[in-house]
């Protein structure tokens, strides 16, 4: 299943719920908003936020499945922006996706597991930032898979990363910084990575762009991308910009660099 350019706000209840209990589920989410959803969703026993993907499989845990969403923009639900919740395989895939001001976590994954056809989870060029909660919350995993976050932002949030255990978070090439607390719990390595202040382009005098600026530590701090890292080397940013990927000139983030005249606004 792929859905592309939809727009999903202010929804009662849950923006997006995406499951398969029965079959493999590789739902692919391309350039689609999600925002200002109210309120939470009940799964499993589990309460949660507003993208809620609840993907993978029945109680014996047969179906894999591995969620791709690609260049969007998750902002103001009142609860996570995005949880990856359940009992089964699921390896989902962001890029170039935009997480803000949500009141919970911007990332909260819970339960999931890895396996060849599943996986860990990856983060690839993302900005997640200003949340409630943890940029990237992996303490509650049970079951020994990885969150790899490569080429991405993660500030302003209540806490940057927390990992567990069970559940390791491994950031490379990214900054970390601004967060109340930038790391906590578990298991959490940074690779590569800075912790020096993130600057923002200011667009009509608040916080409602997140551009970086010539200045900031997000630009040369990309690394070129493997196989490994589950995402092609992207064309373009989350609002079309090109990418400039050669050495030094790559940028950690959803966004590459601020066009004149174009204004993205995250209300």
């Amino acid at each position: 299943m792929t859905v592309t350019g939809v727009s999903v706000k202010d929804c009662v209840g849950t923006g997006v719920v995406l499951g398969s209990q029965c079959v493999a589920t590789n739902a692919a989410i391309r350039r689609c908003e999600i925002a200002g959803n109210a309120t939470g969703v009940r799964h499993n026993g589990y309460q949660d936020g507003h993208l809620l993907a609840y993907l993978g499989c029945d109680i014996w845990h047969t179906r894999p499945a591995r969620p791709q969403f690609s260049h969007c923009i998750i902002s103001n639900n009142t609860g996570n922006g995005v949880a990856v919740s359940g009992r089964g395989y699921c390896g989902p895939v962001f890029d170039n996706t935009l997480v803000v001001r949500n009141g919970g976590h911007g990332v909260y994954l819970y339960d999931y597991r890895a396996n060849a056809a599943g996986g860990d989870a990856y983060l690839v060029y993302c900005t997640i930032a200003d949340n409630g909660g943890t940029g990237v919350d992996t303490s509650a995993d049970l079951n020994s898979s990885y969150a790899h976050i490569v080429n991405s932002v993660i500030c302003g949030n209540l806490i940057g990363l927390k990992g567990s255990t069970w559940g390791p978070i491994a950031a490379a090439c990214s900054v970390v910084s601004g967060n109340g607390t930038e790391v906590a719990g578990e298991s959490v390595t940074r690779t590569g990575c800075s912790d020096a202040s993130i600057d923002f382009a200011v667009a009509y005098g608040d916080r409602s762009a997140y551009y970086p600026l010539a200045s900031s530590p997000a630009c040369g701090l990309a690394r070129s991308l493997t196989a490994a890292d589950f995402v092609a080397e992207p064309a373009d940013d989350l609002v079309g910009n090109p990418r400039r990927n050669r050495d030094r000139r790559r940028v950690a983030g959803c966004f590459t660099r601020r066009v004149p005249g174009l204004v993205i606004l995250v209300h």
